[in-house]
């Protein structure tokens, strides 16, 4: 879902609003997007920092 919403944002940006679908173009205008983005970048990034400390917990409970 994120890859999605980078992969709109970026088509939002390279093309002028005007030269795009209008099923493309409301979303883009909409409010919905970029909280919705920051949201998901949060949520990896807690995910990403709870993987590598459960990994380091376990390799080192596998090492004692």
């Amino acid at each position: 879902l994120l890859a999605f919403l980078c992969c709109w944002i970026i088509i939002g940006i390279a093309f002028p609003r005007s030269s795009l679908p209008r099923i493309i173009r409301i979303p883009l205008q909409s409010r919905f997007l970029f909280p919705t983005f920051v949201f998901l970048v949060v949520i990896s990034f807690v995910f990403a920092i709870g993987f590598i400390f459960g990994s380091i917990g376990i390799a080192d409970a596998c090492v004692d």
